[in-house]
């Protein structure tokens, strides 16, 4: 039960990472979302 809950959290903050890094990419380059997803994959 513990386990779950902790991989839960985790999976929460590495999506939140994500989402922050993107933003931030976004954010400095501010050219459209497109090409940043192209670069991810």
């Amino acid at each position: 039960m513990v386990s779950t809950i902790i991989t839960v959290l985790f999976s929460f903050l590495i999506i939140f990472v994500v989402l922050r890094t993107a933003y931030r990419m976004f954010e400095k380059n501010s050219t459209p979302i497109i090409p940043i997803h192209r670069s991810i994959m």
